[in-house]
């Protein structure tokens, strides 16, 4: 009988938590993170034995915090970003003292001796900041690679947090590994890109009020941090000119962008929707949109 010892580990994946709910969970699409060194996995759990009749009587068993930690070759600034709660732009991350890191199942996948593999998802934690050395370049080379802890708790959606298999155990097939890191074990990933799905003005309209508030409405919802200036703009062609003006989000799916000064009379505009405009899976709109407008005379 070949042996099956853990011997070996790799892909490791985090899914962004979007909501967890009484009623429903939902995670955005999983992203990989290359390099996997280490997983050591510690579930705090504590079994208690309640003696009576002159011995032990009942035991019962009650679970902490569940805690990892993850010994990784690298991360990028835009997972890191993504984890931390930090923003990125133009290439450089700022890291304010009031971000939180965010909610996310963690899923790796352990080799085993006999070549088959074990598959693991975590439904619900945080990671922690990573640790990280930095020395000099010696003459003996030193890696010098991050760890992680990540904590985690059960889902309120229905109390469970973690997910497990191997490929021996009885009614596994093989397109269970196959697909267990498309989505977090249990749920369906969304891959649709969210879409224009009206306005107001509505694109292609005439005779718009020249002190007109637009309002651009989503085919689902999105991420609020996604709703920025370079994701949306409002120019006049024939001027060639950006129309400035103050953006928020309302409901959960309606951007509302109100002008600074009256826009000219009998006058088409343009308003843009970016490409990095996200759903809450993460999905990206496929390309921007751009629809056009006439005001009144």
């Amino acid at each position: 009988m070949a042996k099956k010892i853990l011997i070996g580990l790799d892909r490791f994946y985090y899914s962004l938590l979007n909501s967890d709910t009484s009623a429903s969970v939902s995670y955005q699409a999983p992203v990989a993170l290359k390099g996997a060194i280490t997983v050591a996995y510690n579930p705090n759990s504590e079994v208690a034995t309640l003696f009576a009749d002159d011995g032990a009587y009942d035991t019962a068993e009650s679970m902490g915090e569940i805690e990892l930690e993850v010994g990784i070759a690298d991360i990028s600034q835009e997972d890191y970003a993504a984890l931390m709660g930090h923003t990125v732009t133009g290439g450089v991350m700022a890291e304010l003292v009031t971000d939180q890191p965010v909610d996310c199942a963690f899923g790796f996948r352990a080799k085993r001796s006999n070549g088959g593999y074990s598959y693991y998802w975590f439904l619900k934690g945080k990671f922690n900041k990573p640790s990280m050395d930095h020395e000099t370049k010696g003459d003996k080379l030193a890696w010098q690679t991050p760890k992680m802890t990540w904590k985690g708790v059960a889902r309120i959606y229905d109390s469970r947090y973690k997910y497990s298999t191997r490929d021996d155990a009885d009614d596994y097939t093989a397109a269970i590994g196959t697909a267990w890191f498309s989505s977090v074990y249990g749920t369906t990933a969304d891959t649709t890109a969210p879409t224009y799905a009206s306005s107001i003005p509505s694109a292609g309209g005439t005779s718009a009020p020249q002190t007109t508030t637009i309002a651009v409405t989503l085919s689902e919802n999105i991420l609020s941090s996604t709703v920025t200036a370079a994701n949306f703009m409002v120019i006049c062609p024939t001027a060639s000119t950006t129309i400035s003006g103050a953006l928020t989000f309302s409901g959960s799916n309606t951007i509302t962008f109100t002008q600074s000064a009256g826009l000219t009379a009998s006058t088409s505009y343009s308003v843009i929707l970016g490409k990095g405009i996200k759903d809450e899976a993460g999905n990206s709109m496929s390309a921007a949109y751009t629809f056009r407008f006439t005001t009144s005379a």
